[in-house]
């Protein structure tokens, strides 16, 4: 983590407050079993350090003296009967919640001791923080103080301190807390979703609930928000993908400047009358949380500036129309650069309070405003609760991103309140479910949002939202303009080598999966989006809005998390699994086009990087589709099925799917670790033998071998074990050094089933043949069976050894001539350039009239020098000396044939070229005397060849 400065270095001394324990998304101390032996159990007690007053100090043995309970003790379960309550002191509500109890004064004494962020304390304390979670575990948190108030309000208000964590048990979990005169307050962002913990009831500081945001209800009815981000006249935008944006190497710090109306401030401060303190915060809180979303998505950071409490009004007038976003917009910017300055804050925003009859949220921004003189302050939130998750995240986040230059993201339009969608930018389907986009307020064009509540959106940006921000606070002319906000190294790099895959053709109307892949010191999270413009928005009335089936390129596949799986199946393997290929926010492409997606690859505290890379769907292919098996059939096990499927043109081009795999789920099609058959032709059929396992949850996969698409079978079927006496075995021996393969390859065959078999020597070793129940030596072969059976592969050692040996520079092969009626050893010798008794001698000719019509004569090279009959692999112990008195030559002329020195050493599997000896000498008649037989002259020892 760069932006807080852990170490994992060495430390002075590592103050662990509760004990790691059994491994769970978060961590969990469920049991003392769980409890590391060489960590103390969570009954003991921990010495604590004493922080110092100042800057905290490296904290050390000597100065933690002082026993404290541990972080498990800091928080006991209670029932909301243990607690006194009144319903109207009630803001937040949820389905299901975690109640506790903390011991505030040991909570404050652990807060204190927690080193400031970049401090030399943060190089050598670590202080662990377990924070309850809605299960009932606790997760494990590494916190520094991080503070989001500039110095001056710092010193003004010491009661206001904001932290920031990251999990040591779950790598995708950051967390921002904050204790302040309202409690304590916590948000954990993983990739399993987002906790709050949140005090129980308005001015009770001791109990909490700890719930996941899908699990909160609002009461007061849908979420509606009247927003707008007005497009800032004086500011050109970029074009997306002009420049591909990276964060991580530098934080950007704005000096941020919030009012708040009189109503916010009033409602934040009850029973008590309105005050500075408490409006402050309930600021403080919601920055912290909005930070803890900008920093971990493109490292920027907001600070209040040292007079923010100027503009946290407790009396009229305030100048802010309070029920009236429109006004307050262009009032805050009088309001701030009056009493703030403008030189003195980058970004203003104002809270205001809706009553509890009007809509329950609103906002307005100018996008762009960051840097603005002119906009600057253009950012207004409203809300009639304006004390919950929701107003941070979708409200506040949302117009603070207009304010940073992000426009809406979703393609709604003229439903519900979608009625603001930016053409430009509306890269989610229907409503969206990100911070940009409009969750749970399109009416019948909402997505469906798994485990959120309605109007809830997830606290991530959109791949669009992430360009046109990164494009901005780069910008000489946008947020990164002179005198304006302040950047600082991190020393955190973005994921690396961030790897989208090859682009692919695709046939209509089928699943697929994309693949992809990055490097980082940190754990890597992914999103895959489509990253595609719509040529049209989705309209009222539309029966199933996110289809492309009327011809028109709308973005047809909405955001998910991001996670840890570099994996995305379209749509989600549940849909397929369900018969859902056109379900809302995932309809599989029906018309001709080229869509783009977009792998983004975040490291959680700053660091993101991205590829795209495109799929091209063709309607002249697809639906590719399982046919057989569809229905709940029952297969035995061992038994030879045949499947099905509808290859719908994916063989030819341009798809050009030439092999499939066929897969076996036995879990429901969860996961398909079964290969059936491996790249076998895509011409739709294929006989398997099935594997003899029971199940009642199997369904088969067909997937394309070297493409991206593939099909599930619609149901589960049925798979019975059996053990039919007709099943044989097959007993494979070797002799020598090899190996044989059997496909298949399992411990019973059926009968009648044909095994290939494949002999595979190891190097040094040939193949020789089969024996037992096989005979021959073709390779590969097959065997039929139709009882037990008994194979034996032979192997023998090559005759050198020498799989490769080095053949001389120049060397030839002879070749063989087939006798004509006309020809004489005179005639071939004139006809070649060969001396003919050579001819005769290699030919064991005994009277060089000896040859006849149709004979085979091997004709040697015309130099003397070859590969075949006249060439010796050097054997261990060879010497030039030893090979030439085997041959019977003169050592000279070996070593000449082989441009050798006479005393060169020769070296194992080096190849020789042995000269053929002209002797006696070359004749130019024929004396029939002068032709004693071959074997006379030629030794046994140094033939190599047969002929």
């Amino acid at each position: 983590m760069k932006q807080l400065t852990f170490s994992y270095q060495t430390l002075t001394i590592t103050l662990l407050i509760i004990m790691l324990s059994s491994c769970n998304l978060f961590g969990s101390t469920d049991s003392a079993s769980d409890i590391s032996p060489n960590e103390p159990t969570p009954t003991q007690d921990i010495p604590l350090p004493i922080p110092e007053t100042s800057e905290p100090a490296v904290v050390t043995p000597q100065s933690a003296q002082q026993n404290q309970p541990t972080t498990q003790d800091l928080w006991q379960d209670v029932t909301e009967a243990q607690v006194a309550t009144q319903p109207t002191d009630r803001l937040i509500f949820a389905e299901k919640f975690r109640l506790l109890r903390v011991d505030l004064a040991a909570l404050d004494n652990l807060l204190a001791q927690a080193p400031l962020e970049g401090s030399a304390a943060a190089q050598s304390t670590e202080i662990i923080l377990q924070l309850p979670l809605p299960d009932g575990t606790f997760g494990l948190f590494r916190i520094e103080e991080t503070p989001i108030m500039a110095p001056g309000l710092a010193t003004k208000f010491p009661e206001i301190k904001t932290y920031a964590g990251i999990s040591i048990s779950d790598p995708t979990a950051t967390a921002r807390l904050d204790r302040t005169p309202a409690g304590f307050h916590g948000m954990i962002l993983s990739s399993s979703g987002t906790v709050y913990i949140d005090p129980f009831q308005r001015g009770d500081i001791n109990h909490y609930m700890s719930y996941y945001q899908s699990d909160y209800i609002n009461f007061r009815g849908k979420e509606r928000k009247e927003d707008l981000g007005i497009p800032n006249p004086s500011y050109q935008a970029r074009n997306l993908g002009s420049i591909a944006q990276v964060t991580g190497p530098t934080l950007r710090t704005y000096r941020l400047a919030v009012a708040a109306t009189v109503e916010y401030t009033t409602f934040q401060s009850q029973p008590n009358p309105p005050s500075v303190v408490a409006g402050l915060t309930a600021i403080a809180t919601t920055v912290n949380r909005v930070v803890g979303i900008f920093e971990r998505e493109f490292a920027v950071r907001l600070e209040l500036v040292d007079n923010n409490d100027l503009i946290v009004f407790t009396a009229e007038p305030d100048n802010l129309t309070n029920d009236n976003i429109g006004l307050m917009i262009d009032e805050n910017q009088n309001v701030l650069d009056t009493i703030i300055g403008s030189d003195n804050y980058d970004i203003g925003h104002v809270f205001g309070l809706l009553n509890s009859s009007s809509d329950t949220g609103s906002g307005v921004a100018y996008t762009p405003s960051v840097c603005d003189n002119n906009f600057k302050a253009g950012g207004v939130t409203a809300h009639s609760i304006p004390d919950e998750g929701p107003f941070d995240v979708d409200y506040v986040a949302h117009e603070m991103g207009h304010q940073f230059g992000a426009n809406h993201s979703y393609n709604a339009d003229g439903t519900g309140e979608c009625l603001t969608r930016n053409a430009a930018t509306a890269f989610e389907p229907a409503s969206g479910v990100t911070i940009m986009g409009y969750a749970g307020i399109c009416d019948t064009q909402n997505l469906e949002v798994p485990n959120r509540p309605l109007g809830a959106s997830i606290p991530y940006f959109h791949a669009v939202s992430f360009e046109e921000i990164r494009n901005y606070v780069t910008d000489p002319n946008g947020g990164s303009r002179a005198g304006c906000g302040r950047e600082e190294n991190t020393g955190n790099s973005p994921p690396n080598n961030v790897n989208a895959g090859p682009d692919y053709t695709i046939p209509k109307l089928t699943p697929f999966v994309l693949s992809g892949s990055a490097n980082d010191a940190e754990i890597v999270e992914y999103s895959w989006e489509e990253f595609d413009q719509p040529t049209a928005p989705w309209t009222n009335g539309a029966v199933l809005p996110n289809t492309d089936a009327d011809g028109q390129n709308r973005p047809i596949f909405r955001s998910f998390p991001p996670n840890i799986n570099n994996i995305r199946i379209f749509p989600t393997l549940n849909s397929i699994l369900d018969g859902m290929n056109q379900n809302n926010g995932e309809a599989l492409p029906a018309i001709n086009r080229v869509m783009q997606f977009r792998l983004t690859a975040r490291d959680n505290v700053g660091g993101v990087a991205y590829d795209t890379m495109q799929v091209t769907v063709t309607a002249d292919a697809g639906p590719f589709m399982v046919t057989t098996p569809n229905t709940p059939v029952i297969w035995g096990g061992s038994s030879l099925q045949n499947i099905t499927w509808d290859v719908a043109n994916s063989n030819l081009a341009p798809v050009n799917c030439a092999n499939v795999n066929l897969l076996l789920s036995t879990d429901g099609g969860n996961t398909f670790p079964n290969m059936l058959v491996a790249t076998t032709p895509n011409d739709g059929t294929e006989t398997v033998m099935v594997p003899n396992s029971a199940t009642n949850q199997a369904r088969v996969k067909i997937e394309c071998a070297d493409n991206i698409f593939f099909d599930i079978s619609n149901t589960n079927f049925t798979i019975e074990e059996s053990t039919p006496p007709n099943h044989f075995n097959l007993t494979v021996s070797i002799n020598g050094n090899g190996a044989v393969s059997q496909n298949p390859n399992q411990p019973t065959y059926p009968a009648g089933i044909n095994i290939t078999l494949e002999a595979v020597p190891d190097p040094g070793w040939n193949f020789v043949g089969w024996s037992g129940d096989l005979s021959g030596n073709s390779n590969p072969t097959t065997i039929t069976m139709n009882s037990d059976k008994t194979v034996t592969a032979t192997f023998e050692q090559s005759q050198t050894g020498c799989d490769n040996p080095l053949v001389p520079p120049g060397a030839t092969i002879g070749f063989c001539h087939q006798v004509q009626p006309t020809d004489t050893l005179y005639s071939l010798g004139r006809q070649y350039g060969v001396d003919p008794y050579l001819i005769s001698r290699l030919n064991q000719l005994y009277s060089p009239n000896l040859i006849y019509d149709d004979q085979s004569l091997f004709i040697p090279a015309k130099n003397e020098r070859g590969t075949g009959p006249n060439v010796y692999i050097v054997k261990p112990g060879d010497t030039l000396a030893s090979v030439a008195d085997q041959c019977r030559l003169p050592i000279s002329t070996l070593a000449k044939a082989n441009e050798l020195d006479p005393t060169a050493t020769l070296t194992e599997c080096q190849a020789l070229i042995i000269p053929v000896r002209p002797y006696p000498p070359p004749f130019t008649g024929y004396p029939p005397s002068f032709c004693p037989p071959l074997r006379h002259y030629w030794p046994p020892p140094c033939r190599f060849c047969d002929w």
